[in-house]
């Protein structure tokens, strides 16, 4: 009997390195930035809709923006570990329909994500105290 899947395999080979593009080091270098740049964009995307609304942003480590509608509607500043509790404040935009249980909910699923198990466990919301201050918001109209 004749062995089938030898010849198979020798005539697939033969055709994947005749259909095999050769390109430069530059070219691939090229496409692979643009695969990671339509990554970013499709995951940010994906957030955004999954943010229903609104969307996060970090600036840093203390320092999360909260947008709705591309509009800044509040800022949230992670005033670091006290007494084994990572505590967060939230401060929200007067000119903004937003209210601090929405992004206190929205704020903790998005850390969830973002944060290890002991972090997230760690976590304390509270309102800052210039929340709703329309001085603060001025530029943010």
């Amino acid at each position: 009997m004749k062995n089938f899947s030898k010849s198979i395999q020798i005539k697939n080979k033969k055709i994947n390195k005749e259909n095999m593009k050769i390109i430069s080091k530059a070219e691939f270098k090229r496409e692979l930035i643009l695969a990671e740049i339509t990554y970013q964009l499709e995951l940010e995307k994906r957030l955004r809709s999954e943010a229903k609304g609104l969307y996060f942003e970090t600036d840093s480590e203390e320092q999360i923006w909260v947008y709705k509608d591309s509009k800044i509607v509040a800022d949230v500043y992670n005033e670091g570990e006290w007494e084994n509790r990572i505590n967060v404040t939230i401060n929200i935009n007067p000119y903004s329909n937003v209210t601090f249980k929405k992004v206190e909910k929205k704020l903790r699923d998005f850390l969830f994500n973002e944060w290890t198990r002991e972090q997230f466990d760690k976590l304390e919301i509270s309102e800052s105290c210039l929340s709703n201050d329309s001085e603060q918001w001025k530029d943010h109209q």
